[in-house]
């Protein structure tokens, strides 16, 4: 009895959501309730019968659509206010609108985001579900109410999804479409072009900070030539590392520069390349993306490793080593 009611508990719960979530994406769920009618037949006389029927608000414009014709699974109806509001029907091998590889959300009351989504920086459907709010953000007594309310659209993130898929020539609502299909190496077009190339969790996070996501494929030999032309090596600590305290004398040694102030990935071709640039710590160039380019979100490929000459390095005493050396 106990573990009937638990079930019928969580399925209400999760329509609930569903519910929440698509009308978020701006659809709404075709509306069932009983009505006695009357039979026309007067051969069998005038009898009435409870049946299910859709409320006739939201019926089909056209008399051949119904609930269970493939032929339409959305179906727009003008609210009070005249705006049109898409309703769905759930088909097969159809994915529902909160189930889409475009469909991503952020808690509007706190920050916190559990392990799999730090990446990205929003959440999917499931993410939305089983999120909930650090106590350090909202506080301890509300920290565990969960609410459809909480949430809203990530729209930039969604947008580069609906692009990315754009150029796979893959369809959202395809059941086999999922995130798996978006492996590969990304590159941000608004960005310089020597910038590092990304994988799909990067770029949904990088792309938050454009209006418009203006993206594009990069190959494998692509991304490799400008991981080694930024001195990206595979020993390299990556931004969440440095940040992370583990690795105090990495942190502060300057041995970064800003990708987007640098001119060429080649310094070769640019002799003043050594002029302009700018050499910092981690600290630094979070201080320098805010300060001058207005990214609060700083991240891997906001930044590149200086030639080994130009490094300074720093003891966990504050003390450079080479004013250690000259001491000595």
């Amino acid at each position: 009895m106990v573990q009937d009611l638990t079930r019928l508990a969580v399925a209400q719960w999760r329509e609930g959501a569903e519910l929440g979530a698509r009308k978020l994406l701006g659809f709404r769920k075709a509306k069932q309730d009983r009505r006695k009618r009357k039979n026309k037949d007067k051969k069998a006389g005038k009898e009435q019968t409870s049946a299910m029927e859709v409320d006739s608000i939201e019926q089909p414009t056209r008399g051949d659509q119904t609930l269970g014709n493939d032929v339409s699974k959305e179906e727009h109806n003008e609210s009070p206010m005249g705006q049109v509001i898409p309703i769905w029907h759930s088909l097969p091998r159809k994915l529902d609108p909160e189930m889409r590889v475009t469909s991503w959300f952020t808690c509007t009351r706190c920050t916190h985001m559990d392990p799999r989504y730090k990446r990205m920086r929003v959440l999917d459907f499931r993410g939305l579900c089983s999120h909930e709010c650090s106590q350090k953000d909202w506080g301890r007594a509300n920290s565990k109410k969960w609410s459809i309310g909480c949430f809203t659209l990530a729209p930039r993130a969604i947008e580069t999804a609906k692009r990315m898929l754009e150029i796979l020539g893959l369809d959202a609502e395809d059941s086999g479409t999922t995130t798996a299909c978006l492996k590969g190496w990304w590159s941000c077009d608004n960005c310089p072009a020597w910038m590092s190339a990304m994988v799909w969790e990067d770029l949904l996070r990088h792309c938050q900070r454009h209006e418009h996501p203006n993206i594009s494929q990069v190959s494998d030999e692509e991304a490799q030539n400008r991981r080694i032309n930024l001195n990206f090596k595979s020993k390299r600590l990556s931004f969440a590392d440095l940040l992370s305290g583990k690795y105090e004398v990495e942190a502060k040694t300057k041995q970064l520069a800003c990708v987007h102030c640098r001119p060429s990935t080649n310094a070769t071709l640019h002799p003043n390349l050594s002029k302009t640039e700018k050499v910092m710590d981690i600290h630094g160039i979070r201080q320098h993306m805010k300060a001058k380019h207005k990214v609060e979100d700083c991240r891997n490929e906001d930044y590149y490793y200086v030639s080994d000459d130009k490094v300074q390095r720093f003891l966990a005493n504050g003390k450079s080593v080479e004013e250690m050396t000259e001491r000595a």
